[in-house]
């Protein structure tokens, strides 16, 4: 157990070592950004130190107080007094209800995350992916009871969703046998309902979920990964805060777009961004699209699907053969699959529209000098993978 920090300049201390021994690697405190935005640990590090803050600070000493179970009153103003007695008293109705009488108690203890098992120490040679500080855990057979405090005014995700919490649950149900490990995240500073979340996982998903973690950790570790800009890898990213991540910096204009008007400069700025990213994703789904027409698994969780080619695919097919006049009259000259194939919604595939539809390409390919990759274009689209 660390030692009560007693004055600021040991509660920036405690904060500053916490960075330190984190490694440089992934933390499973940051998981929501390097577990989807695989470009995000990397510059978060390379933007500068994680400066402290009052907030920040605070959490640090009411953690203190909870691993260490002493409140001095003299200490501490009453709105402090009262967020700690009442995470306390959260903290009593759940052990009591999910775990009984503890057999074993932890506190503020970091677990190493590897390729393979989870250790309390850092071994260099066996390559560690990441880690995680967990705040309190009971233990009670081969069930554990895992307990995160939050003392901060913004209401952090429900367990069940909570990607830090699911990492922290893998180490934890690996590094002491565990079957279950029930998460809650407790919050004395949120409305009464959401005071405290909690999710419960299997031994059998939490090693489900284990290649998933550890591939992105490893991912996030390697030099120019793209950033993928989202409300998840966002929300708490240092990059996005300080202005160096130009997607965040994007994505954070287009939610206040969405929430508000926005002044003139920011609004031409959006508009000439919009337009090249149409240009990126029409030209990514083409290119993606080709890809799966080839090789149907080589995106991670998508496909291809058979569908009815529309009156627009079409249009736009010929006319990047012909002029406009030649696409026209090659459209005049296939008037009955046309009508009856070429629509804007999808129908209903039986045997007879399969058939039509290869008749159609076939036609197509005859006639028009349109190759077999490009019939395929026009009668696939991408999807997710079930």
């Amino acid at each position: 157990m660390t030692p009560l920090p007693e004055t600021l300049e040991e509660i920036r201390a405690a904060l500053a070592a916490r960075d330190e021994e984190r490694k440089g690697l992934p933390s499973f405190s940051a998981a929501p950004r390097w577990l989807y935005c695989d470009g995000s640990h990397l510059h978060e590090a390379a933007s500068g130190p994680n400066l402290s803050s009052l907030p920040a600070e605070e959490g640090e000493m009411l953690h203190a107080v909870m691993e260490h179970e002493e409140l001095d009153p003299e200490k501490f103003d009453e709105y402090q007094i009262w967020s700690v007695t009442e995470a306390e008293r959260i903290q009593v109705e759940l052990v009591e209800k999910f775990i009984g009488t503890p057999e074993q108690t932890f506190a503020e203890q970091r677990l190493w995350l590897y390729d393979s098992g989870t250790s309390t120490e850092y071994d260099e040679a066996r390559k560690p992916r990441a880690s995680g500080r967990f705040d309190k855990l009971f233990v009670k057979g081969k069930t554990g009871l895992l307990i995160d405090y939050k003392f901060g005014h913004r209401i952090v995700e429900h367990a069940v969703v909570n990607e830090q919490m699911l990492c922290n649950a893998l180490v934890v149900m690996e590094q002491y046998g565990l079957e279950k490990v029930i998460v809650a995240i407790i919050q004395p500073r949120a409305e009464r309902h959401l005071r405290k979340t909690v999710a419960k996982f299997t031994a059998a998903y939490l090693r489900v979920k284990r290649p998933w973690i550890i591939h992105q950790a490893r991912v996030s570790m390697l030099p120019g990964m793209p950033r993928r800009a989202s409300a998840k890898a966002c929300e708490w990213c240092r990059s996005l805060k300080n202005g160096t991540c130009p997607e965040g910096v994007t994505f954070g204009l287009v939610s206040r777009l969405i929430d508000r008007e926005l002044p003139g400069e920011d609004a031409a700025q959006l508009i000439e961004q919009s337009t090249l990213a149409a240009k990126s994703s029409e030209a990514i789904t083409r290119h993606a699209l080709e890809q799966l027409v080839e090789a149907p698994h080589s995106i991670p969780r998508y496909t291809t699907s058979e569908r009815v080619p529309s009156m627009t695919d079409v249009e736009a097919l010929l006319r990047s053969k012909y002029t406009d006049k030649k696409a026209s009259e090659v459209k005049a000259m296939l008037p009955d699959l046309l009508e009856g194939l070429c629509r804007e919604s999808e129908v209903q595939f039986t045997k007879k529209t399969l058939k039509d539809v290869e008749t159609f390409m076939q036609r197509l390919r005859d006639w028009h000098g349109i190759d077999e990759h490009e019939a395929a274009m026009l009668t696939h689209k991408i999807s997710p993978a079930k």
